[in-house]
């Protein structure tokens, strides 16, 4: 496995808007490598390797001296890297998954793996520019927590997640990479449209992985109290059979969106609202017909909420596979 030291972090540029550059073509390796420091030190990332073997990138001895603390971001536009950190987790970057990253110290091998070419767009945000874009807001507290470091006074830790490549992220990255390559616009103007899509994919990536740590930061009271909710609405949907309440009056009553509603249907009873209502349905019909067979399948119907009994014996025979006389038949009495 042949590697080359990653020099791209070796010299951070100046303010000004210097460029650095790697350009590699020998032994079965193509190997260009190219960042965009802009005045507010939003950076972006370009790279493209194309190797016979796999390929391995390393830090330099340097990169822990000269890296600045930020917030890095990596998407893959087609072929797949494997990464380590020195802390020994994993993981992979392909074009359905990124990576978000703070690391100092440059603390991270990767192997480009041969057969398609490795093309990726990438940003970096220093941490001081994230604090002052969260400062007061409601959010600062989890971003912090996310992030595993107090954006105030950063300390030289690493971070770093995972996050899916959605199609508006995939979108960005690939009209950044093609500015970058081949559009033909004033030096200001192209600027600005790759430090916009770095900071639009940087948004999202956080936003998503915001969203994972809220959900997994639920209290355990919040859980049980909206299990109770389910519970409520499904108390009175069973209690009026014949006519129940609209479900979005029920989701509004218990102070839940119909969507929120019916996802905590799936979750608690593992279908939807309107499938838990039909099955419960067949399921007292079924009952109802085991226990009196010769119970008229019209008022059965009517007591369930079908208004035609066409419908119900269309619904029962779906669920078991015969009307509901052929099974009534199964248990009547042999006169």
């Amino acid at each position: 496995m042949k590697s080359y030291k990653w020099c791209v972090d070796r010299e951070i540029p100046d303010r000004n808007g210097d460029v650095s550059k790697i350009d590699i073509r020998q032994d079965g390796l193509e190997l260009r490598l190219e960042r965009l420091l802009f005045d507010n030190r939003v950076a972006v990332d370009f790279s493209y390797v194309d190797t016979e073997n796999e390929f391995l990138v390393v830090p330099t001895d340097s990169a822990g001296d000269t890296s600045f603390e930020a917030l890095s971001f990596l998407v893959m536009l087609s072929g797949t890297c494997r990464g380590r950190l020195t802390s020994g987790e994993t993981f992979v970057m392909n074009p359905e998954w990124g990576l978000l990253a703070n690391l100092p110290g440059g603390e991270m091998e990767v192997v480009v793996e041969n057969g398609e070419v490795a093309r990726s767009f990438g940003g970096a945000l220093p941490l001081e520019m994230l604090a002052e874009l969260f400062d007061g807001q409601p959010c600062m507290r989890e971003l912090e927590r996310l992030l595993e470091v107090n954006l105030k006074t950063p300390k030289r830790t690493s971070f770093s997640r995972s996050f899916r490549i959605t199609p508006q992220i995939r979108t960005l990255a690939h009209d950044a990479y093609y500015i970058h390559r081949h559009q033909d616009m004033d030096d200001p103007m192209r600027r600005m449209c790759l430090e916009g899509a770095a900071m639009q994919i940087f948004g999202l990536a956080l936003q998503q992985n915001l969203d994972e740590l809220i959900d997994r930061s639920r209290s355990a009271s919040q859980v049980v109290a909206f299990k109770k909710s389910v519970q409520e609405v499904a108390g009175r949907i069973l209690a009026n059979l014949r006519e129940p309440p609209p479900f979005d009056v029920l989701a509004n009553e218990v102070g839940l969106s119909p969507r929120r509603l019916n996802e905590g249907f799936k979750q608690l009873y593992g279908q939807s609202a309107t499938g838990w209502l039909r099955r419960h349905r067949m399921e007292l019909a079924r009952n109802r017909l085991r226990e009196a067979p010769d119970y008229p399948v019209k008022k059965l119907a009517l007591e369930l909420g079908y208004s035609h009994s066409s419908n119900f014996i269309t619904a029962f025979r779906r669920e078991f596979g015969q009307s509901p006389s052929q099974y009534a038949r199964l248990f009547r009495k042999i006169s």
